[in-house]
Formats: C-alpha cells, sequence, structure tokens
C-alpha cells in the first residue's frame, strides 16, 4: 500500500525562512564572457559600423568619418598626391577611426557608456537596450573614446574585468568631434580591387603580398560592400547627411544627401487619413521631399521621400508596459517616412540592367533603391530601417523607417511581447496606409490615358511579395494598404485603343491571356499587368475580377456582341493555348459572330465546316460551309484543324463544285472566268489524273477562252506570240506566263487581284494552239527566197509555242522542199517530210533519185538534225525499200559480170545493210516478213553452169562471199540503250549462270560510260541481276557488293550468311565495276538498311528451317545490324522513321538466360527496355537485348522502359518491436539527414517533395517486424515475392508520422534496401545513382565521404564535441554489427592521429585490433566478419597470443587484443576459401561504376589498395567495352589510337588473370586514363 507525503511548503515560507537564516552571497559576473556572449546576437555585416553611425545620428551630427589605417608594402604610398584606393587593395588593416561632429560627451554620457544595458533614456533616440556600443569588442580589445576635451581607454583585468580609464586632453588634441578609435584584434584584408565581385564578410585563407602561404585564418573588408552600406544608411539618418572614407588620410568616398522639398498638389498637401487603424496614432501632416544621393566626383540619384508626422495616442496602461520593458516611456510624436523611386528612375536602372551596365557607382546606387531589376522584371526590395537598415524586407517596392521596437541585435522587429508586437504592428499597418494614399494620389493626378509600359512602372513600387525573414511583416504592410477596398486601376477600355485608363478595381477584369485584351470588350486590366503581384494579390483578397471561361462565354453571348475580324482573330489565337480545353473552344465557337469588315455581313462561325486553303478569289462564290481564305489565312493550320474544327476544302470538291452543271455560268463572266482559270493554273501540278481529265473534258467543250474574237473554245483559242500576232485569228486576251503558278502562301496577298495570271502551259494543256499552220505556210509561201536553214530555226524557236496537235499538222502537212536527180535533171517539189531523207543518206547508197532535204552539209550531231528527225525526215530507207535496192544493184553488178565487163562486187545496199541492221532493221526483221530475195550467192561446184541462173540468188545456199559473212558475223552494237535492250529481251536465256552474267556484265562494262543519269533511272527498276544459287533477279538497290576496305559492322559478319537480309553478289572486277556504275552500293544507307530490316527480317529467319546455329548466327548478324542502324538514326527519312514506330523488326526475349536462343520480331511498342531485372525474372515479358545501342534505338521509337510499369511494396505484417539495431539506424539517419538529400554543393536534389522531406525528418521512427512482405505488380498482375528477393525493410505512412520497419530475422542492416525506401519516398523518381549516393552517405565512414567532397565538416564537429562531452560515458562497442555514430566519433579521433602513427603498421594481415573488429579498412561494417573470424578461431593452424605481440612486446596490447602466430599450413583449402570469403566481401562492399559519369573522393599522402583511393577528378566511361572492362577517361584527355591499344591491351591480360588465376567475376575491374598518365 502507498504512503502518503506531506504536501511541499509554500513558496512564501521558503523564501522568509532562507532569508532569515541563509548564507549570503553575491552574484558576480563575468564581464567578459556577458560581452562575448552579447556579441554572439550580433550577426549582421558591418554591425560596429551601424551602431556608431547610430549613436552619431542620435547625439545630432551632421557628417560620419570611417578612416582605415593600412599597412602597406611600401610606405611612400602614405605621402604620395596620386594614390587611389586601388594602392591599398590586399592591404592588412591595423586600426579604424570612426569621427562624427554630434554632441560632445557629457558626465552622464561618460558614465552610461562604462555601465551595460542601462539604456538611453532619451525617447526619441533609437538606441533601446544600451549594450550596442560593446560590439566594438568584437574588433578590438581595448577601445578608445576621444570626445571633447576627454578621452576614455577600456582595458580588461584578468580576462574578465572591465575597466576604465578617464582622463582629460591636451589643449592641442581637443576638439569639438567624438571619434571611436579601434586597434584590431584580428587580421582584416582590405578588398578593393574595382573587379572584386560582391561578397560580404567571409573566412578563409588568403594570401598576402611578398609573405609565404600560411594556414592562417582572417578576416576580409570588401570596401565595396562598406560604400554600398554608407549609402544604404544615409536613407532614413535624422541628422547625417554625409559619409567620408579614408584609408591612410586619403579620402577614397565621399556621398551627400540633400532634401528638397517637393510642391504637391492641393489633394497632397490635404492629407485626408485622420488616423491609424487601431486609433494608437492621429496624422497631423504629410511632406514630401527629394532626397538627392550624391558621391563626389561621380554620379548621383533621386528618390522620392514621404513623411507622416503623427501623434502616438495610447492609454495609460499600455504606456506603463512599454516603460516596463523598455525602461522609458513612448514619443509623444514620431514620424512614418517612405523612400521609394519615382518612375525615371526606374526606367533608368531597367535600360541599365539591359545593357549590362557593372559601374560600381551604379552597383552602390542599386543597394539604396528598394526595388530589384534583373532583365526586364522589377520586384520589390524595400527594408525596414530601425534607425539604420536591417535584413527584414517590406514586401513591397518602398524602404520604411519609424519608431520600431527591435529586437536586442536590431535586426528585426520584436512580435514576441504582445505590447511591442501591438505597437510595431499599428506601425506597420500605419506605413500600409501611407502607402496606399500615395498610390491613389499618383492615380488621381495622373488621369490621363498612358501607355502599358507607363503603366507598369508606376505600379513598380507597389507590387508585394512575402517579406523576408519574417513574412508576417510584409502581411501587416499590405492589410494597411488594402485597408480602403475602393482602389483604382488601369484598364483597357475598348480593344482598338491600346491607351490605359482608370477605373475601379471592383468593376474591371484581369486578362489571362495576351490575346484577350484584343478582343474582349470590358474593362480588362492588361495581361503584361495582371501578370504582377499587385494584381495577384488584388485577385486573393476579392478586389478584382477575373475573367474566367464562363465570364468569356456570357459575353460573346450576348446579342450585342459581334466581334470585328481582328478581334475574332485573337479570339482563335486565344482558344489554341493548351489550357483551354476542346469541349470549352467548341462551346465559344457555337456562339461566336464577327464581321469580315464593318460594313459586312454577320458570320457565324458554326455554319462553317472546311476552310478554304487555295486562295479561292472573292469574286468566285464559296459554298456556304466553306470559310473564306481572306479569314483563314490569319490562323495556322493547326489552329483551324484543331481549334476552329474545320478541314481543308479538297482539290476534288474544288473541281468538282465549279465544274458542276449549276456553276458553269461562271466561265461565261468575263471576271469571274479569268479567276476561275487562274485558280484551276495554280492547282495544274497539283491535279489527278481523274480530275484533269474532268476538267479537260469539261472545258473543251465550251467557250471559256477571252479571244479577241470574244470567247473560244480552247481548240479554237490561240496563245498570243509575235509570229502570230499579225494575223487575224483568235488571240487570247488573258494575262499569260510563261512560269509555272504554286498556290503558296505568297499568292495570299493579291487573292482578290483581277489581274489574275494564267500560265501558258496550262492552256497548252487545255487544247489552246500555239501555231497556226496555214499562217506559217502562207509567211513561206510569202518568203520563197529563205533556204532550209533559216527556215528550220524559225521553226525550232516556234516549237515551244506548238501544240501537240499543230506539231502533228506539220508532220502531215506538204511544206518541206525536197530534191532528187534523175535522167532530166534535178527534181524540186514541197513535199510531206516523212518522204524526205537526209542527204547522206542518198551519198553513203549513191542513190541520186531518193528524194533529200536541200541542206547537203547538214551534220547529224547538230540540233537542227534532231528536229528534222522529230518530223519525219528519215535517217535511213524503209526495209523494203532498201530490199529492192540490194536486188537491184546486184541484179545490174550480175549483169555487168556476165558481159566481163566488171568483176562482181557487192552491192552499196547490202554492205548498208548489214551496218545499220543492229541500229534500225534489227528489231524490224522478225515481223517483216521479208520473203523477197536479196542475199547473193552462187552454187555449189556440183551444179552446172547451166544451172547458175537458177540459183544465181537462191537464200538458202552457201553465201559464198567472204566478205559479206564476215559483215554479217561483225555485227556489234557500240550503242549502250540497244545493247541492253538486247540483253533484257533474252535475259532469261543468257543469265543462266554466274559465269556468263559474268561475261555481259563486262562487256557492258566496256561500253558504258558514267554519269548516265536516265540510264540509271530507267535500270533502278529492272529485275536483271541473278543471285547465286538462285533463279531469282534483283534489281540495282537491292543487292550489294562487297568492298575491299569493309567497316566494323561488314567485318562482324564476313564468314556469316546474311543472304535473304543483305545480299552480296560478285561478278568479278569488270562486272562489278558496271553494278557500281548503275549504282549498286557496297552497303546500305541508312533508310535502305532499315527498310532492309522491316521488309526482309520474317524470311531471313524463317529461311532457317529450324537450325539452332544457323538462327543464332543470322541473330548475330541482325544484331549487327541494329547496332549500326543505332547509330544513323538522323539520317533516316520521315517515312521510314514512321514505318519504324508501326512495324515488326525489333528482337525481344523473354528468356533472358539466351538471348539468342527464343527471341520474337515484334513493334518498339511491344518490347520493353529491361532495367527491372526481377519483374523481367518473374513475369518474362518481351524485353530488349541487354545492348546499351539497341536499347537506345529502340527508345527513340517507342519502346518503354520496364521500370515504369513497376510497382514493389513492401509491407510489415508481422510482430513489430523495437532494438538497438533499429534505434541506431534512426539515429544515424537523423544524424546524417542534412547530407542525405543534398549534393556536394549543399544544393537540394532535383525533384523533392518538400512535405514529404519534412515529415521525414520530424516524424521518423525505426522498427523491427519478423515478417516483411514484398509484392511485385507488373500490368495488374501481383505476386508475393520470396524472402530471398524482397527488400528487407519497408517504409509506411499513417496520419502523418513515418515508420521504417527492419526484417528482425536479418541481423545485418541493408543499407541499399534502405536508402531505397527514403529515396522513392522523398524523390519523385529517384535514380539509381541517387539511391546508390544514399546508400554510401548511410553505410560509409564520415572520413571515406569526407574525401569524397561530401559537405561532413559540421557532422564532424558535432561528433568531436559530443565525443568531448561524452568520453567518460559513451564506450565503442567493438562486436556491434552495424554502423553506429559513436563508433564515427572513435573513426574520427583515430583518422586524426593516422600520419603521426602510420609507420606502426602490423604486417600480419590476420591481426585484428578491438578498434577495428567488426569492420573494413575504411570503416564500413563487416558483414562476414563474425563468420570470418569464428572460422579464424576453428582453424588448428593458429593459437591466440596473450602475452607477447610479435616484437615480444606485451605492453603495446590493448585490453581484449588478440595476435595470432603462425605455425604453418597442413592444407591451404580452408584458406584459400576463406580469401575467396575476404576478396567477395570487399567485392559486395565497394562502390560499383554502373553509370557512365561520376565522382571519386580526394588522394589521401597514404595509399589503399582499394577503389576508395582514386584521385577526385571528373571522369567519362568509354562508349566500348576492352574485353567486358570498362574504361574511364578523364575530362581534357584526347583519345588516341595508341591509348585505346595499349588499354585492350591491358584488358586482355586483366580478364585472363580474372578468370584464370583469381577466379573473380569480371565486372570487378576497371581501367583509369587521368590526365597525368601515371595513376
Amino acid at each position: 500500500m502507498a504512503t502518503s507525503s506531506a504536501p511541499p511548503p509554500s513558496a512564501d515560507a521558503l523564501r522568509n525562512a532562507v532569508r532569515n537564516g541563509g548564507k549570503k552571497e553575491i552574484v558576480r559576473t563575468h564581464m567578459r564572457n556577458l560581452i562575448d556572449k552579447m556579441l554572439a546576437r550580433y550577426s549582421s555585416e558591418f554591425v560596429v559600423c551601424r551602431e556608431l553611425i547610430q549613436n552619431a545620428d542620435d547625439v545630432g551630427a551632421t557628417w560620419f568619418h570611417f578612416e582605415i589605417t593600412c599597412r602597406t608594402c611600401n610606405d611612400f604610398r602614405r605621402q604620395s598626391s596620386d594614390t587611389s584606393e586601388i594602392d591599398f587593395h590586399n592591404s592588412c588593416i591595423t586600426e579604424i577611426c570612426a569621427t562624427n561632429n554630434g554632441r560632445e560627451f557629457t558626465e552622464t554620457d561618460w558614465k552610461r557608456v562604462t555601465a551595460i544595458a542601462e539604456g538611453n533614456t532619451d525617447v526619441d533616440s533609437v538606441g533601446q537596450f544600451g549594450v550596442g556600443f560593446f560590439s566594438v569588442f568584437s574588433l578590438c580589445e581595448e577601445p578608445i573614446i576621444i570626445s571633447g576635451k576627454k578621452f576614455m581607454e577600456f582595458t580588461w583585468q584578468d580576462n574578465r574585468i572591465l575597466k576604465t580609464y578617464l582622463r582629460e586632453l591636451s589643449t592641442k588634441k581637443q576638439s569639438q568631434s567624438t571619434s571611436i578609435c579601434l586597434t584590431l584584434n584580428k587580421k582584416y584584408i582590405l578588398l578593393n580591387h574595382p573587379t572584386t565581385e560582391h561578397v560580404e564578410i567571409l573566412t578563409g585563407n588568403h594570401r598576402l603580398p611578398n609573405e609565404e602561404t600560411t594556414n592562417e585564418t582572417f578576416l576580409t573588408l570588401n570596401l565595396s560592400d562598406l560604400k554600398s552600406y554608407f549609402t544604404k544608411v544615409l536613407s532614413f539618418t535624422k541628422y547625417i547627411n554625409e559619409f567620408v572614407i579614408k584609408i591612410n588620410d586619403t579620402i577614397v568616398f565621399e556621398i551627400q544627401k540633400t532634401k528638397i522639398c517637393k510642391t504637391m498638389p492641393m489633394s497632397i498637401v490635404n492629407f485626408d487619413v485622420k488616423k491609424s487603424m487601431n486609433n494608437m496614432l492621429r496624422f497631423e501632416s504629410l511632406s514630401q521631399n527629394e532626397q538627392t544621393f550624391a558621391i563626389t566626383n561621380g554620379p548621383c540619384i533621386t528618390l522620392n521621400h514621404i513623411s507622416v508626422k503623427a501623434s502616438v495616442v495610447v492609454n495609460t496602461e499600455f504606456q506603463q508596459k512599454i516603460r516596463q520593458i523598455l525602461k522609458k516611456n513612448l514619443p509623444s510624436t514620431i514620424h512614418i517616412e517612405l523612400l521609394y523611386a519615382p518612375n525615371s528612375i526606374i526606367k533608368q536602372q531597367q535600360q541599365i540592367q539591359l545593357a549590362r551596365n557593372n559601374d560600381n557607382n551604379a552597383r552602390i546606387f542599386n543597394s539604396i533603391i528598394p526595388l530589384k531589376f534583373h532583365e526586364e522584371k522589377t520586384t520589390p526590395a524595400g527594408y525596414i530601417f530601425i534607425g539604420l537598415g536591417t535584413q527584414q524586407s517590406t514586401g513591397i517596392g518602398m524602404h520604411v523607417f519609424s519608431h520600431f521596437i527591435p529586437t536586442i541585435e536590431r535586426e528585426n522587429l520584436d512580435f514576441q511581447d504582445p505590447y511591442i508586437l501591438q505597437w510595431n504592428r499599428e506601425l506597420l499597418l500605419s506605413a500600409g496606409q501611407i502607402a496606399r494614399y500615395v498610390y491613389d494620389q499618383f492615380m488621381i493626378n495622373n488621369t490621363s490615358i498612358i501607355t502599358k509600359q507607363e503603366a507598369l512602372l508606376s505600379i513598380s513600387s507597389f507590387q508585394f511579395q512575402p517579406s523576408v525573414p519574417n513574412n508576417k511583416i510584409g502581411n501587416t504592410i499590405q492589410s494597411g494598404f488594402f485597408d480602403d477596398t475602393k482602389l483604382f486601376v488601369r484598364v483597357l477600355k475598348s480593344t482598338d485603343n491600346p491607351g490605359l485608363h482608370i477605373f475601379l478595381s471592383k468593376n474591371s477584369y484581369l486578362s489571362s491571356s495576351e490575346h484577350m485584351d484584343s478582343f474582349l470588350r470590358v474593362p480588362l486590366i492588361p495581361f503584361e499587368l495582371s501578370q504582377t503581384h499587385f494584381f495577384t494579390i488584388l485577385r486573393e483578397r476579392g478586389l478584382i475580377n477575373n475573367a474566367d471561361y464562363q465570364f468569356i462565354e456570357q459575353k460573346l453571348s450576348e446579342s450585342s456582341s459581334i466581334l470585328i475580324l481582328n478581334e475574332f482573330i485573337q479570339l482563335v489565337h486565344y482558344l489554341s493555348t493548351s489550357k483551354i480545353t476542346n469541349e470549352w473552344s467548341q462551346r465559344i465557337l457555337s456562339v461566336v459572330r464577327f464581321r469580315e469588315t464593318i460594313r459586312s455581313d454577320i458570320i457565324i462561325m458554326k455554319n462553317f465546316k472546311f476552310y478554304d486553303p487555295f486562295n479561292v478569289p472573292s469574286v468566285l462564290k464559296l459554298p456556304q460551309s466553306i470559310l473564306p481564305a481572306s479569314i483563314a489565312i490569319h490562323f495556322s493550320g493547326e489552329e483551324l484543324q484543331s481549334r476552329l474544327y474545320l478541314t481543308p476544302w479538297s482539290l476534288t470538291e474544288l473541281t468538282d463544285y465549279y465544274l458542276h452543271a449549276d456553276q458553269r455560268y461562271i466561265f461565261l463572266l468575263p471576271k469571274a472566268n479569268v479567276q476561275l482559270l487562274s485558280l484551276f493554273s495554280k492547282q495544274l501540278y497539283q491535279f489527278q489524273e481523274s480530275e484533269w481529265n474532268k476538267i479537260l473534258l469539261t472545258l473543251s467543250g465550251i467557250k471559256c477562252i477571252q479571244t479577241t474574237r470574244g470567247m473560244k473554245i480552247p481548240s479554237e483559242s490561240y496563245i498570243p506570240s509575235k509570229t502570230l500576232s499579225s494575223y487575224d485569228i483568235p488571240i487570247i486576251k488573258f494575262n499569260t506566263t510563261e512560269e509555272d503558278i504554286n498556290d503558296s502562301e505568297n499568292n495570299y496577298s493579291s487573292h482578290n487581284s483581277l489581274d489574275a495570271f494564267i500560265s501558258i502551259e496550262f492552256l497548252k494543256r487545255l487544247g489552246c494552239r500555239t501555231f497556226h499552220l496555214g499562217s506559217f505556210v502562207e509567211s513561206q509561201s510569202l518568203s520563197s527566197n529563205e533556204t532550209i536553214e533559216i527556215l528550220i530555226q524559225k521553226l525550232m524557236q516556234e516549237r515551244k509555242n506548238m501544240t501537240d496537235a499543230d506539231f502533228s499538222a506539220l508532220k502531215q502537212k506538204r511544206w518541206l522542199q525536197g530534191t532528187a536527180h534523175d535522167s532530166t535533171g534535178k527534181i524540186n517539189r514541197q513535199c510531206v517530210p516523212q518522204e524526205l531523207y537526209f542527204p547522206s543518206v542518198a551519198i553513203e547508197l549513191n542513190w541520186p533519185t531518193l528524194l533529200v532535204i536541200d541542206w547537203p552539209d547538214i551534220k547529224s550531231t547538230s540540233q537542227q538534225y534532231l528536229f528534222l528527225k522529230q518530223l519525219g525526215v528519215r535517217e535511213v530507207p524503209d526495209l523494203s525499200l532498201l530490199i529492192d535496192r540490194i536486188s537491184q544493184e546486184h541484179n545490174a553488178k550480175s549483169s555487168n559480170e556476165k558481159k566481163n565487163q566488171h568483176k562482181y562486187q557487192l552491192p552499196k545496199a547490202l554492205s548498208y545493210f548489214i551496218k545499220y541492221f543492229q541500229q534500225h532493221y534489227s528489231s524490224l526483221w522478225t515481223t517483216a516478213h521479208i520473203n523477197q530475195l536479196f542475199l547473193p550467192s552462187r552454187s555449189p561446184t556440183t551444179i552446172t553452169n547451166d544451172d547458175d541462173d537458177n540459183n544465181n540468188n537462191h537464200r538458202n545456199n552457201e553465201v559464198i562471199l567472204s566478205k559479206a559473212h564476215q559483215l554479217f558475223q561483225g555485227i556489234v552494237s557500240h550503242d549502250m540503250n540497244t545493247a541492253f535492250g538486247l540483253f533484257m529481251e533474252r535475259k532469261n536465256e543468257l543469265l543462266f549462270t554466274i559465269e556468263s552474267t559474268r561475261k555481259i556484265f563486262a562487256y557492258l562494262n566496256q561500253i558504258y560510260e558514267w554519269n548516265d543519269k536516265c540510264f540509271n533511272e530507267y535500270v533502278s527498276r529492272i529485275d536483271f541481276i541473278p543471285l547465286q544459287g538462285s533463279k531469282i533477279l534483283k534489281k540495282p538497290c537491292e543487292i550489294f557488293i562487297r568492298s575491299d576496305n569493309m567497316i566494323s559492322v561488314e567485318s562482324s559478319i564476313n564468314n556469316v550468311d546474311t543472304s535473304g537480309l543483305i545480299d552480296y553478289v560478285d561478278f568479278g572486277v569488270e562486272g562489278n565495276s558496271f553494278l557500281k556504275k548503275i549504282g549498286v552500293c557496297c552497303w546500305p544507307s541508312a533508310s535502305v538498311l532499315a527498310q532492309l530490316l522491316l521488309d526482309r527480317q520474317a524470311n531471313y529467319f524463317a529461311r532457317s528451317h529450324g537450325d539452332s546455329s544457323s538462327i543464332s548466327a543470322k541473330y548475330q548478324v541482325y544484331i549487327a545490324f541494329l547496332e549500326e542502324l543505332s547509330t544513323k538514326v538522323s539520317e533516316l527519312t520521315t517515312s521510314i522513321k514512321n514505318r519504324l514506330q508501326n512495324e515488326p523488326w525489333c528482337v525481344g526475349h523473354k528468356n533472358h538466360d539466351s538471348e539468342c536462343g527464343i527471341f520474337e520480331i515484334v513493334k518498339p511498342g511491344e518490347v520493353f527496355l529491361d532495367d527491372h531485372y526481377l519483374c523481367a525474372k518473374k513475369f518474362e515479358p518481351l524485353c530488349a537485348p541487354y545492348n546499351i545501342q539497341i536499347q537506345n534505338l529502340y527508345e527513340q521509337f517507342g519502346s518503354p522502359w520496364l521500370s515504369t510499369y513497376v510497382k514493389i511494396t513492401s509491407i510489415p505484417i508481422g510482430r513489430t518491436s523495437q532494438s538497438n539495431r533499429s534505434e541506431e539506424l534512426r539515429r544515424l539517419i537523423s544524424h546524417r539527414f542534412p547530407i542525405l538529400f543534398v549534393d556536394n554543393h549543399l544544393e537540394q536534389l532535383p525533384g523533392i517533395d518538400e512535405s514529404h522531406l519534412k515529415l521525414l525528418e520530424t516524424t521518423l521512427s525505426v522498427y523491427e517486424n519478423d515478417n516483411i512482405r514484398c509484392d511485385l505488380t507488373f500490368q495488374g498482375k501481383t505476386i508475393i515475392l520470396q524472402p530471398s528477393e524482397s527488400m528487407l525493410c519497408a517504409l509506411v505512412v499513417n496520419d502523418d508520422r513515418v515508420a521504417l520497419y527492419l526484417q528482425a530475422n536479418v541481423p545485418e542492416t541493408e543499407y541499399l534496401d534502405v536508402a531505397t525506401s527514403l529515396a522513392q519516398f522523398v524523390l519523385r523518381k529517384p535514380s539509381d545513382e541517387q539511391i546508390s549516393i544514399i546508400k554510401d552517405k548511410l553505410s560509409l565512414s564520415l572520413t571515406i565521404l569526407k574525401r569524397r567532397n561530401v559537405p561532413v565538416n559540421q557532422l564532424i564537429e558535432q561528433k568531436e564535441k559530443q565525443l568531448t562531452y561524452e568520453a567518460n560515458e559513451m564506450k565503442p562497442t567493438p562486436s556491434a554489427p552495424t554502423m553506429d555514430i559513436d563508433n564515427e566519433a572513435e573513426e574520427i579521433e583515430a583518422n586524426k592521429t593516422f600520419s603521426e602513427n602510420s609507420s606502426e603498421v602490423n604486417t600480419n594481415k590476420y591481426n585484428s585490433t578491438s578498434k577495428n573488429k567488426g569492420y573494413s579498412s575504411d570503416g564500413i561494417p563487416d558483414k562476414s566478419f563474425e563468420q570470418v573470424h569464428k572460422s579464424r578461431n576453428d582453424r588448428p593452424q593458429y593459437e591466440q597470443e596473450t602475452e607477447s605481440d610479435f616484437t615480444g612486446n606485451s605492453s603495446n596490447l590493448q585490453p581484449g587484443e588478440r595476435h595470432y602466430h603462425y605455425k604453418g599450413v597442413d592444407d591451404f583449402g580452408p584458406l584459400h576459401r576463406l580469401d575467396d570469403i575476404l576478396i567477395r566481401n570487399i567485392i559486395h562492399n565497394c562502390r560499383r561504376y554502373t553509370e557512365k559519369t561520376f565522382t571519386q573522393e580526394n588522394m589521401q599522402p597514404y595509399i589503399e589498395h582499394t577503389c576508395e583511393t582514386n584521385p577526385s577528378v571528373y571522369r567519362t566511361r568509354y562508349k566500348e567495352l576492352f574485353h567486358s572492362i570498362p574504361l574511364y577517361i578523364e575530362q581534357g584527355i584526347t583519345v588516341t589510337k595508341d591509348m585505346l591499344k595499349q588499354a585492350n591491351q591491358l584488358a586482355w591480360v586483366l580478364s585472363n588473370l580474372a578468370q584464370y588465376v583469381f577466379e573473380l567475376p569480371i565486372n570487378t575491374f576497371h581501367l583509369f586514363r587521368d590526365i597525368n598518365g601515371c595513376k
């Protein structure tokens, strides 16, 4: 039973008792510690300057001099007259003296300066606490104050008691100023080079001039920062108007502030805001002036300054509460002041920013302007001034000064005490009210219409943003600003006038698009203005309306809302933005109405279904469903089809519409007629054959051509030319052009032009005439003296004007002069061209009676010869006529022979026939059926002479004339077209063997010349090239010839049968040469290769007939082709790319253990890219080969990554408990949390979920669970993984708390699973590299992480402090199997002394000490330590030594340490197995180089034989492997052939060592090449 205890005595009873009988002691103060602790609160820059300037302003100083004394390299600089601030760069500062001309110290001041926290009782002074002066002790140990006739020195006694010495100055040294002299207690370096970047006071190593580099740490003072600070301080000083900075008595900076009262309108003079929001202040007056800040011998800047005088109206209770806190009352009168930039300054600064002006003075003035300028954006940068500037922003583009009550360090407002909070809030609300009053007066006094740019300038100072670091301050000012909800803004009142007018915000609307400004007829805030923070706040506070979709639809639906064309265009552009839904867009278009011009008819958009892409002129009537081109021209095709939901009017529909019987009247209207024909003319080359035939059929019977004799049908109309202009025939009156008129965007500009052009080609095809034969014949009769040369030349010039009908008529008309000779002499007559021959025929045949043209010397290679040949003039006689001529000559020669007048000679006609047989008669011979006897012959000797006459011309007798026989045997064509034609007629007979084909191609090669494009194009469409062992004939583009210099892909498939996929042929050197001439390649281009893979892959593999070895070889060939294709994707045509996306060609596997065994050819979208081994193993989806090149190729054409369809869920379903291991892991995660999700520059990793990060940091708990189930889901199917395949942890979020569960029956913590769970929770899409880095940050020691450039210095310092503080309480546990944070601290201490003890290395590799037991050499928990250690103890080869070490000295042994002596090995088997375990353990724990680019850690002065000590440089993985070993090359190294050759040789050695000597996995070996070449 519990006993009840007596209640404790009351506090009053205890107080009385101790006062009556207790021992009395006085509380002692450690002055040094107290000042140091106070200084710790002053963390901002230039804090000493701030306190000294504030004190000077409180005593009425009008100037303030800041004098710096430096120790320079050359003392003569002090006397130099031209010394500048650059000369003092990198100088060491020895002393600082701050001087002002304020009121001299009184006795009260001398007393108060020696007291701490007594405070300033002056209600008007800024100082509140009386501790600011002591900030000088951060710079000086013994400061000196000089004021008037006295000076005081501060000194320390025993480094804890502060004493002062006050005495009078000599008469000569007395002055009316006050100086604070500080001899610096630390080394400060002055940085004042003009190019020095803006840097805050920082700490770091710095090398002084003429001094050696040391490890000394010192501070730097940036002169540019000091100038900017003094300029900013000058904003609201009450009395100080001048700052001067001196260095060694040289003035380096001087700035003055002057105030000029500004004449204000009556509305501002009559300040009608009478009181603050909570009635604590009564506003009495407002004054406005211009403050000019001028740098001596430099530029100046003028800002607007508003000051409101207010009386403090608070009750007595509130005043007493403030007095209790501040030890003084609130002043009876205060001022609330605002400083902001006028529009002229804002515009000027924007121009300076755009010009990238980096002038030092410009940067100084930027510190005082309460705005920031970045490119074309302006953001608020106002600050709160408590006397001087603070780091607290206002959230508005104005600096604010008033009698605020700050925190003790005067860096922010005090919001803790409720009474001070109420006072500070009232001042901030009042500042907002005044800012609002300034805004209202600006709007009222600038009622004129202004531009958007001017409006943006006018609100630049009123753009609100969250204030920092305390957001409440900006919100409070904002509340004061919007206390009055009646607000005026600048709006657009009409769409055609860009000027802005003043309007009430509640009746105005915000534009959400730049297009909305041009079609919505309401008081609208332009889009550029609506994007500013000012209007964002108005929308959030409900002070302005938003022009949302419903509002726009309502306005456009009104009966009075009829848009003009420009407004409609902008509406469509607005609907085309991505955020507009199709449904809403259709609703808008169903109600919109518009006019093309202000006087035209109303157009209802919902009536249109098509748009005109042909630019049909307006004079031609369109169907009612067609949107005219005059409107469609303003939109892109995407807008017309996707947003207006119109389809293009097809050419077929256009043709059918205008050729319809109801529309044919258009061809009778002169203006419409020419426009319609011009429209058809533009589309001449776009018509399909059926469409053109319809046009030709319709127009050929309509009088649709305007001529000089009225309307005519095309065949009766003549196209104008010089030849026809003088004849009375129907000449076309259209504006014609010889150029093709194509419908393009350039034609839109003239779509209504009545001066339309019609191409001559169109008129020709329509049937219009260009040549009048009657006129031509008549002209020839009139000029009979012309020679045939002149006549033919004229006809050749007129050829382009002739239609086909004209040219045919010219062939049939008798007009060409022919000549011949008979017994009566020369005969001349008019002939049809086909009746005449060229003179060379008559000459060669010696045939004078043959009618020829009268042009004896015409050349067969001339253009005139070819033209006459086209007209029908013959090159050779008809076959029958020539046979008759042979007979005639034979009979004549036989008669002469019989008369013994002449020896028989072969007839010339026969020689002619033999000569030209192949060229002109061979094709006619087989069909001519010549029965006439014409070959001369002689009967055999057995025949009597009486029979000679009977057999003289018998065609079956032996040809006895050897010359004729030789001529017939020598018939060979040297014309390529003829030879190839003969070859093609007998190709089935000639191409029966490769040998015969080789001879034929060799012959063709001899007679073929290069670059006959027409011939090449002709043969490219013919199958005539045989494949070896097959009767199949191929086209030139379907076969290939192996080259002598084979590319890598050809070399890899050189001995593999590629027939059926890539067909190679070989017809010898000459035959191959012919094939190359006609376009046969050695290797397919990218597009051809892709086409072959698409078309032939199925048959290629089917021809293997199930032979596994053949399939395997063909598979390797196919893979090689895919790799080659992956390097040439950019060369593919668009059509081939489309086929590759939609047709099967990708190799995929389900059995990943044997890729060559079973595979399928599928489309890219049906094969996965394997980045999830477990899913591939369990579900066996169709996956791409494990080849980076092929995977990249598949991905480009739509193959998805497997992991995107995989989901792994770990669920704890067993008993949950807490353990030491779970608590240690929680402490480890908590301790290293600052570095887990940042990079080495302490920047957050991309894709972080901030809410999850915060939740994990604040609520994480770690437990153990004896059953964690892991579910694997893929494409809707879920399986439960085996424990060996599952993750060893699970992360669960429940009730806004995060819990991490570890598998209880697994003693070792799997840091990779932990890192995976954390990364998947915090990062939206964590990569393998990120997970690996987080795993390393958890599992590796801080020392190794530091070598990897991970920023762990802060963590190390924390552990050092913890180690010092808990040295007697926290001891390491050597056998702990997991990483403990305390062990890390001990390791840190051990690493500090490593270099000192590095020589004391134990050479026995089986020694272990208590400090490294259970861990690897780099501090990683050794997972196999216990089992290995146990196996060691079980082995008989070793015995434990506890008395001495190898040196015989047992004093070096620590408690618990053990050494082993080696006594001989009988069996190496166990030792070999142990080494395997150790090596594989190292391999498991070492970092894997799986990424292409990675960062390594710093090289330490000692060597460790692990991959963790590679130099800290960036390396890139080479694209190819060397004997399965990767090569990493440092950036900046040029890859050479020799380097790759050496790497290949070394890789060969390493791969053999790995396989046959060490029996290690090859993936544990890597090659590195650094820039020094020695690592």
